[in-house]
């Protein structure tokens, strides 16, 4: 997303979709909700934050790369989990107070920290004062061999 600084007196406004792609959408669905997203921004004073998720493939005659592409160019933040989507949203929504509340493990002092998988294990980290960077990430099929097996003959 394009980061902009805000005064604090503004309200922050987080908008929640779900893009869907595949032979019952629109040829541009990506293009249709950065339309719809612009018109509503040009009638706020305060921030609008959209986070997407999009639901299809590069097979799907809009393209999944591009769609996505798309959103991302318009400032739209695209995430991968419905879940992923509700954390950042809350994130974005709850004050949140500066200053950490307990005080840091000596432990973990001078550690950088980059999580791939379960968010819940950053935000255990971020809730102590660490600073976090988060990588989404799941195996191939959820983890099922045969599934995979199967995905990878498509290819």
């Amino acid at each position: 997303m394009k980061s902009k600084s805000w005064p604090r007196c503004l309200t922050w406004g987080v908008l929640l979709l779900d893009v869907v792609l595949g032979y019952g959408a629109c040829a541009d669905p990506a293009g249709a909700v950065v339309e719809a997203i612009e018109k509503v921004r040009a009638t706020r004073s305060a921030p609008l934050v959209t986070i997407a998720t999009l639901t299809g493939t590069d097979a799907d005659p809009q393209g999944r790369n591009g769609q996505t592409d798309i959103l991302r160019d318009a400032g739209i933040a695209v995430v991968e989990t419905l879940e992923e989507a509700v954390l950042l949203a809350i994130s974005l929504t709850q004050h949140q107070d500066s200053r950490p509340s307990v005080e840091p493990n000596p432990l973990l002092d001078g550690v950088q920290v980059i999580n791939a998988g379960l968010r819940s294990f950053a935000l255990d980290l971020q809730s102590s004062g660490t600073p976090v960077v988060h990588y989404q990430w799941a195996p191939i099929a959820g983890g099922n061999a045969r599934l995979a097996s199967l995905l990878k003959q498509l290819h």
